[in-house]
């Protein structure tokens, strides 16, 4: 038997773990008014960068991956539409007790069926 060692590897991995360093957060709002539904969406786009950012998701420009934090562009028009839809009128008792007498009628979606303009693609969600 002999005490030889196979070859070894002295490039280090490519992910090696850096020095990580303090890095500045965003900032939330102050006083929010619940009737003002522009503070709110300031709070909770800011609420959503200091995640992004304690998640260490956010890219150069400091906005996170995706980018919900904007307000759909009214002059766009929508590119899926709907074809078809199969609802049903249900009724829910309180507590699930069908002996109750509080009781509300609920028109729930059974099927759904969406269609891209532009491609022609449909989307289709049953129960």
């Amino acid at each position: 038997m002999s005490n030889t060692v196979g070859p070894v590897c002295h490039i280090p991995p490519a992910n090696t773990p850096g020095n990580s360093q303090p890095q500045n957060m965003p900032g939330l709002p102050g006083p929010v008014s619940a009737n003002d539904p522009n503070s709110m969406a300031n709070l909770l786009n800011a609420m959503r960068l200091a995640m992004l950012a304690l998640l260490n998701q956010l890219n150069a420009n400091n906005k996170g991956q995706g980018g919900f934090n904007r307000r759909p562009d009214p002059s766009k028009k929508p590119s899926w539409t709907e074809v078809n839809r199969v609802t049903e009128t249900v009724r829910v008792f309180q507590n699930n007790d069908k002996t109750s007498g509080n009781w509300v009628d609920v028109e729930q979606i059974n099927s759904l069926t969406m269609q891209n303009k532009q491609t022609g693609d449909q989307w289709k969600w049953k129960r």
